[in-house]
């Protein structure tokens, strides 16, 4: 399994706490978590906003579900998004080849 997680500066608590506490434990169990800073204007290509209130999830190359937050950070609602899924796996690739991975960025911060 792979994750790239996106972030911004400053780090958001819940962002500090889901690298203290919950990212350890998924890399130690095999996972390749990797993250990408944005900066300034930066955006993700390829999905307009797609670092902006939503995370989405590829599986199998075909099938995009997009998770939905409101502007508090919780949980709305999934979407399944398959239908763009190649504008979407475009956009993880995208994130993928740039991202660093989780020990070397978080060597960054703290």
């Amino acid at each position: 399994m792979q994750r790239v997680r996106v972030v911004r500066r400053p780090l958001s608590d819940y962002i500090r706490l889901e690298f203290d506490w919950g990212y350890p434990d998924n890399i130690a169990a095999g996972e390749d978590i990797r993250i990408l800073e944005l900066t300034g204007e930066d955006q993700l290509p390829f999905v307009p906003d797609a670092d902006r209130g939503y995370d989405f999830w590829c599986f199998d190359g075909l099938t995009v579900v997009r998770l939905e937050y409101d502007g508090a950070g919780r949980f709305v609602q999934p979407v399944d998004v398959s239908h763009h899924a190649q504008q979407f796996i475009a956009c993880q690739d995208y994130a993928r080849r740039r991202a660093v991975p989780f020990s070397d960025y978080r060597a960054t911060i703290f």
